[in-house]
């Protein structure tokens, strides 16, 4: 009975936690923005990172969805490295493995977000490209 009136009273308490809103969250946030504003093309692509357009690209979504600005440096560089990944396809150069598992859906996320009507057609591409990797049960893998 006690452990019940326990629940009872904690139960009734609100809980705290942050917001996007915060002041503590958006400092965060900021910082990190500033962070990424702050790195060159090289840079965000160099291996430690992970190397590569594609983290170019998703460098270039976090900014965008913090800002929500498409005309920003890193963001439009974001848009560069997507249509290089694009063209790669289109030439044929493109090799399906253990990366492109996670860079065709972060230039997919970065391309829809930003402005799916005028990506429509790499969106497409890439989306075929995606499913074309599918394995026999279903699920995808390298």
């Amino acid at each position: 009975l006690m452990a019940l009136a326990c629940f009872c009273v904690s139960a009734t308490k609100t809980a705290s936690a942050y917001s996007p809103e915060d002041p503590e969250v958006r400092s965060m946030v900021d910082r990190g923005v500033k962070y990424l504003e702050s790195l060159s093309e090289a840079d965000l692509k160099l291996t430690p990172y992970g190397g590569g357009d594609a983290q170019v690209v998703l460098a270039a979504y976090a900014h965008y969805k913090a800002e929500y600005n498409p005309d920003a440096p890193l963001v439009k560089l974001g848009i560069k490295n997507a249509m290089q990944y694009v063209d790669m396809i289109k030439s044929g150069k493109f090799t399906p493995g253990q990366r492109s598992m996670y860079e065709l859906p972060v230039v997919i996320l970065f391309l829809a977000e930003l402005d799916p009507q005028t990506y429509a057609a790499d969106l497409k591409l890439l989306g075929d490209t995606l499913f074309s990797t599918q394995k026999g049960h279903g699920g995808f893998g390298y």
